[in-house]
């Protein structure tokens, strides 16, 4: 017979997206919580993206018994050894993304617009992540900003952040 699909409240790209899980047969999707196509770890890929959501999501992915995970973009991952590897290795990318953005802002130790941070975070870019990873930056920011670590000043229509 069919098995239970359970709906999981997994971040994504913004509130209300969700995975799901089949416990019975030990598959989860796991929607756009993360894309290793655009970066790393979590996708923060819009404005309402948040990273401590995308964390506790990452996290309860690695309490539960799954031999198959299937993310919304790329390839499924099969076997509970290589999902505990990929969801740890996204887990650690994605705690990495706050201190390697507050170093670079550190170390360039002037006010720098996202634009640049992304040229020195991610020099290896195209077009297809460009994009994607400066919304990432942008997320970071902001909860950088939360947490009272950097400022932002708007000269000329462009936001210059500082640590």
């Amino acid at each position: 017979g069919c098995g239970i699909m359970k709906p999981l409240a997994l971040y994504g790209h913004c509130q209300g997206h969700c995975g799901f899980h089949l416990p019975n047969e030990g598959i989860v999707y796991s929607g756009d919580l993360f894309d290793l196509r655009c970066s790393p770890g979590a996708s923060l890929l819009s404005s309402d993206s948040s990273w401590a959501l995308s964390v506790a999501n990452l996290q309860s992915l690695l309490k539960l018994d799954i031999g198959t995970l299937v993310p919304g973009h790329g390839c499924p991952v099969l076997g509970v050894t290589a999902i505990r590897e990929t969801l740890n290795r996204v887990l650690e990318e994605t705690y990495m993304y706050k201190p390697a953005v507050l170093d670079c802002l550190k170390k360039l130790g002037r006010p720098s617009s996202i634009s640049e941070l992304h040229s020195r975070l991610y020099p290896d870019s195209i077009a297809y992540n460009a994009f994607s990873r400066k919304i990432t930056i942008y997320n970071i920011l902001k909860e950088l900003k939360s947490d009272g670590l950097v400022d932002v000043q708007v000269r000329r229509h462009k936001g210059l952040w500082q640590a």
